[in-house]
């Protein structure tokens, strides 16, 4: 996250002081959007520098049809789920995401 201040002076003139950034020691709570979509979802999560997490899509039936791994960076991230091709019909999914002790499992719906 970044944050940068806007100086207003009296005569209606402005300027910026330069972007800082800014990190945050609590976990902030994972969010998959837009659910229901047309097959891309974005993941926006955070990570400790080196931390691995693993992401797993089943269809309705329990079979894995995708695989993610991703590393952490320290800071707030996002990443794609992409479920547009054609071989991942429209129905529902489970997303099954796992990072250490943090875990979360939820529906997705693709239209």
């Amino acid at each position: 996250r970044y944050y940068r201040l806007k100086i207003l002076f009296k005569d209606n003139t402005f300027i910026y002081s330069p972007v800082r950034t800014v990190i945050f020691n609590g976990d902030i709570q994972w969010q998959v959007y837009p659910n229901p979509s047309n097959g891309e979802y974005k993941f926006l999560y955070n990570l400790a520098q080196n931390e691995s997490m693993s992401i797993k899509i089943y269809d309705v039936n329990g079979r894995r049809v995708k695989e993610m791994k991703l590393i952490g960076n320290g800071y707030v991230e996002r990443t794609i789920i992409d479920l547009r091709s054609v071989k991942f019909p429209p129905g529902i999914y489970l997303l099954s995401a796992e990072a250490g002790e943090k875990k979360l499992r939820l529906k997705l719906i693709k239209q």
